[in-house]
């Protein structure tokens, strides 16, 4: 997959992820679930985070008992703390943190998933 379908996909993705989102019922939640409105503000923010995708890795922290590994990744989206990567092996995105502005110091740290709901849990 090249950066680019990549970026295709992503884009698709949070689009259909707000016209798809339901209220979860009362109840059926810990605590309190957002509301679409609350969604569609939290996805024009991840827009806000989303970069060109690039080449890199991250260690995967995500094994409990085995040592971290090296992951070659897409960076999708990126804050000030976390960001988003897509995992090539996975076929799935991963939150990271990193302690720098160095994309070698990200590390997983198990949220793992769709690309909003991924980005979201940060």
């Amino acid at each position: 997959m090249t950066g680019a379908e990549l970026k295709r996909r992503l884009t698709a993705e949070m689009a259909a992820y707000l016209e798809s989102y339901v209220e979860p019922a009362p109840g059926t939640t810990i605590g309190i679930p957002w509301s679409k409105d609350k969604i569609a503000t939290e996805i024009d923010q991840m827009k806000v985070c989303l970069v060109e995708p690039f080449a890199a890795e991250y260690k995967n922290n995500d094994e409990p008992g085995q040592e971290p590994t090296r992951r070659s990744c897409w960076v999708v989206a990126t804050d000030d703390t976390y960001g988003l990567v897509f995992d090539l092996i996975a076929d799935e995105y991963v939150l990271v943190s990193r302690s720098s502005s160095s994309a070698s110091n990200w590390a997983s740290f198990g949220i793992r998933g769709d690309a909003v709901s991924t980005f979201l849990a940060r």
